[in-house]
């Protein structure tokens, strides 16, 4: 038999008892206080003292450099729910990265950044019931990135959820600095327009932006100006922090000499973007993705350099990972194809032999890229991954979070009095109250479940059941069903209307019901049935997405509607009923 045939047909037979495999049980650890069960997942020393993976940097010994680390977007999260998509991140595995570069690069080589949008999801992020919660959060993030070493950041949008007081006392507090330029319309009083660091005898001059609909002219011409004034101060490299939007920082950065690098705080990408040359010789605009899934790279190599021209740009390596997930997801698809059509057949051939280009092709990719000689940047991210390494002090203050999470909203949520409905408005009723009429779309919600490919808390290729009416059940498992930044997506009525707003009041609005979909649905349920009555008459895409959304979901292409509705229609919900 061909070899490369014998290897396709073994991979398929291995896809396809991983598929049909059981979920395997995972190590518990202690409940949160206030759980109902354990939480999944092993315990912070048994995950620490995994086998580490292949280095993540390479020794530039004898060289000029600097490698610079940096996140942006990040949005308060110190570890996402255990629904995010891979890769998932977290404080103990960013803490873990950054201690490995400083191991192998030397301590003194190594700067961090933030980007911006550093605290909070969104903007009006600023409820009271979740203030507790979230001033634990906040002060394990900044404790934890202030002890790696981050001391600069630049404000976005999101860091003003509950105001510029909360918000200065809490950086001050944790001994980070807030960058900006200066320029109107945002006005930050304490800021500094840039700063001159040191490391490894290197100077790096940092500088931030932020705003949006800014003069292009003025903003080029402000960061012109301090770029000149940092290497009049020695610096060797200049990289500015841009909270602006992406079209505005390719046209305030387009052929702008004297920076070299822009990273990209706001509006990051879903995942790292390749790092792009604005123009012939202007800076190199990298991001590295939001809730620090990933962590930005860059590796100055600087002997023979001349401060302010432009360095090549080594990006081979960021190419071919962004080449690696095209060809991962292709693979994946063509081992379903194959699988599903006869041995032997002419489908089967032809998806034989696109599998094998496209795993030759994937193999290729792996070999690491001769290193530029000269003086270069290098740009690229590294995945923070369930098999990444974790740091235990930074997994066992997160643990300490996790477990105090329970207690933490009941304190707050005790003062907190639920705004009543409306006289007259809709309220959510539960699943139970559509039953009444509605037997068989219950029924088939209830059973719709299926198996999907998944990875354990070691990053193992594993499976999980999932399906709206599991929703909650997965919370539970993960430790999570306490926790308000979780709660909204596994279950109907958080915070809307007619629904509840603490944690404890959750009662029979478990799941993604009925009503996550249809609205709250008391007065259908009272007028009988009359369709008019429906709160959401029509569901679209947006509705899905409201929970079906980037870190959950590996990107947005990811989740396509039509497929996914194949899963929740079925006999009475979409579909006609079977004949007897």
């Amino acid at each position: 038999m061909d070899k490369r045939l014998a290897r396709v047909l073994l991979s398929v037979v291995v896809a396809a008892l991983t598929l049909g495999g059981a979920c395997p049980k995972k190590a518990t650890r202690d409940a949160p206080e206030g759980g109902d069960s354990p939480a999944a997942g092993p315990a912070p020393d048994e995950r620490a003292h995994k086998a580490p993976p292949p280095p993540r940097f390479g020794d530039a010994a004898g060289e000029r450099t600097v490698t610079v680390l940096y996140t942006a977007s990040v949005e308060g999260y110190v570890e996402p729910c255990g629904c995010t998509a891979e890769p998932l991140g977290g404080v103990a595995r960013y803490v873990a990265a950054v201690d490995e570069a400083k191991r192998v690069r030397g301590a003194d080589h190594v700067l961090l950044l933030d980007g911006g949008d550093l605290l909070f999801e969104r903007p009006d992020d600023n409820l009271p019931a979740d203030a507790c919660q979230t001033k634990a959060r906040h002060e394990l993030l900044l404790d934890t990135y202030r002890k790696a070493g981050l001391a600069y950041t630049v404000l976005g949008p999101t860091d003003d959820a509950r105001g510029a007081g909360y918000r200065d006392q809490l950086l001050a507090a944790h001994g980070l600095t807030t960058l900006h330029a200066g320029l109107p319309p945002r006005d930050i009083p304490g800021a500094q327009p840039a700063a001159l660091v040191e490391r490894g005898g290197v100077k790096v001059g940092l500088v931030g932006l932020t705003g949006t609909a800014l003069d292009v002219d003025q903003a080029r011409a402000a960061l012109a100006a301090q770029a000149k004034q940092l290497h009049g101060q020695g610096a060797a490299v200049v990289i500015a922090l841009m909270q602006t939007p992406v079209p505005e920082s390719k046209a305030i950065g387009r052929d702008l000499r004297g920076v070299d690098v822009m990273i990209q705080g706001r509006d990051p990408g879903e995942r790292p973007r390749t790092p792009e040359r604005l123009g012939a010789d202007g800076p190199v605009l990298v991001g590295a993705g939001p809730q620090a899934q990933y962590l930005g790279v860059l590796e100055f190599v600087l002997d023979g350099h001349t401060p302010g021209a432009p360095l090549p740009l080594d990006d081979r390596g960021a190419k071919a990972e962004s080449r690696k997930k095209v060809l991962d997801a292709r693979i994946e698809q063509l081992r379903g194809r194959l699988a599903e059509v006869p041995p032997g057949s002419p489908k089967a051939t032809f998806f034989e032999q696109k599998l094998i280009a496209a795993q030759d092709e994937r193999a290729g990719l792996d070999r690491p890229a001769a290193r530029l000689s000269g003086p270069h940047l290098l740009a690229r991210a590294i995945e923070l991954d369930r098999k990444s390494p974790v740091d235990t002090a930074a997994e066992k203050a997160l643990a300490a979070y996790e477990k105090a999470v329970p207690d933490l909203v009941a304190q707050c949520e005790a003062n907190i009095t639920c705004e009543p409905a409306p006289a007259g408005a809709a309220t959510y009723v539960g699943v139970q109250a559509c039953f009444a009429c509605h037997q068989d779309a219950v029924a088939f919600w209830q059973k719709a479940r299926r198996e999907v490919a998944a990875t354990d808390d070691d990053g193992n290729k594993t499976t999980r059941e999932v399906g709206h009416s599991k929703a909650w059940e997965t919370l539970v498992q993960e430790g999570k069903h306490k926790d308000r930044t979780c709660v909204g997506c596994h279950s109907i009525g958080f915070n809307q209307p007619g629904g509840y707003c603490k944690v404890s009041d959750i009662d029979f609005r478990t799941d993604v019901q009925c009503e996550a979909c249809h609205g709250p649905g008391s007065l259908h349920a009272q007028g009988a049935g009359d369709k008019s009555l429906l709160t959401v008459k029509s569901v679209d895409e947006a509705v899905c997405r409201g929970c079906h959304k980037v870190p959950h979901i590996p990107t947005t292409e990811s989740f396509v509607f039509a497929d996914k509705l194949q899963y929740i229609l079925g006999p009475g919900h979409g579909e006609p009923l079977k004949s007897p």
